[in-house]
């Protein structure tokens, strides 16, 4: 069987990572949305969504995890609708 290299990635690699993206910004979006609707102060709002991104560095290692984003995705659309 012969792997197909696009771009330097093998398609399924390159597909796992735009789905890690999407849930990455899906999540933070949740987040934002979340704060504002508890009331948390824009200062607050900021530092924590500043904090969210800096976490990217470590996030990124989850790219190579195609389930581990999108599981982050769904939990915390689960917990901003029972908010």
């Amino acid at each position: 069987m012969r792997l197909q290299v696009v771009s330097g990635l093998v398609p399924k690699v390159r597909a796992g990572r735009g789905v890690s993206c999407v849930c990455y910004a899906g999540t933070a979006a949740l987040l934002a949305w979340a704060l504002i609707l508890i009331g948390v102060p824009t200062f607050w709002r900021q530092l924590v969504l500043l904090l969210f991104a800096t976490n990217a560095a470590a996030l990124e290692f989850a790219t190579w995890v195609m389930t581990e984003p999108l599981y982050m995705l769904l939990s915390t659309g689960a917990v901003v609708g029972l908010i």
